[in-house]
């Protein structure tokens, strides 16, 4: 029989086995190609040309002796029963053998399954299911039709902005679809999210989509900031930066003082002391200042 390696090179595709592995299981779920390689120097999974040609063999059924080839494994364990073993000893090692085929075909399918360590101290994690919950309601509010070019100019998104945003994106998603966990412990099959790098500014990109979306016009550095706010506060459940990023939209205070001083008396209730709410005036002062520099400057460049 062949070997994966041997037929992937029959492909033309000489790229590492694993890292085939990996793009087929990104593209598997719908993730986008764009996302493989329109990343910084240094962190592309793999060129342009070879996720064109793994997406048109995944399209084109080339790629399913992968799934073949694993379950090729199963059939030959329960043909040859290891000699001088009971009944017993074959149904166990049979369960075994089911186990680590699960985990092989979910890892050529869904991306690497955490290690036995990894599932453990997942499990122990406090936060692995509102992670979840957070980043699937930030993405209900902006769904991956949003995120094109025309979608995010749909939501407003200034157009200068557009394109940054989607390569931020799609770099962020893969993170995230790898840190998507299943894992059946004690019987249970359960769903959850493990931290990742970047997580707090992939929320923020998708509540700043939706804030466009509710206040078109509105100056993206505020957006900006009511969306990073929102984000920190979602992940920390803190009630304070979620309101503090929900009211800057929503009290529009970018349309002068009055608005600027309603929404700043509406945070009192959130900070203990005056101190505490002074900083954080000072920290949204220094975004509208710099707003309304940047703003000079280009009345000033017409």
């Amino acid at each position: 029989m062949r070997t994966i390696d041997q037929q992937l090179r029959e492909l033309g595709l000489t790229t590492p086995r694993d890292t085939v592995l990996q793009v087929v299981a990104h593209l598997s779920r719908g993730g986008s190609k764009y996302a493989l390689y329109e990343r910084p120097p240094g962190e592309q999974v793999v060129s342009k040309g070879t996720a064109e040609k793994i997406e048109r063999f995944l399209k084109g059924g080339q790629l399913n002796f992968l799934r073949d080839y694993l379950e090729s494994h199963r059939v030959v364990s329960r043909v040859f029963q290891v000699f001088g073993e009971t009944d017993a000893q074959r149904r166990e090692r049979e369960a075994a053998e089911d186990a680590e085929l699960a985990d092989e075909v979910l890892e050529a399918l869904e991306g690497p399954c955490p290690s036995g360590a990894e599932r453990a101290a997942a499990w122990d994690d406090p936060l692995r299911f509102a992670r979840m919950e957070a980043v699937e309601a930030a993405e209900r509010l902006a769904p991956e039709t949003n995120w094109s070019i025309a979608g995010l100019e749909a939501a407003g998104v200034p157009k200068d902005e557009t394109l940054g945003f989607l390569v931020e994106y799609d770099a962020l998603h893969l993170r995230r679809v790898e840190a998507e966990i299943y894992a059946e412990i004690d019987g249970d099959r359960e769903r959850y999210m493990r931290d990742f790098p970047g997580i707090e500014r992939y929320l923020a990109l998708h509540y700043i989509v939706e804030f466009h979306r509710r206040c078109p016009g509105a100056p993206p550095q505020l957006v900006s900031m009511a969306g990073e706010l929102v984000a920190k506060g979602v992940l920390a459940s803190n009630n304070r930066y979620t309101s503090a990023g929900e009211d800057l939209v929503r009290y529009e205070i970018w349309r002068g003082l009055e608005h600027h001083q309603a929404y700043f008396k509406s945070l009192e209730r959130y900070y203990g002391t005056k101190r505490a709410l002074k900083q954080f005036r000072a920290q949204v002062q220094r975004a509208m200042d710099d707003l309304e520099e940047k703003t000079d400057k280009q009345k000033g460049a017409e």
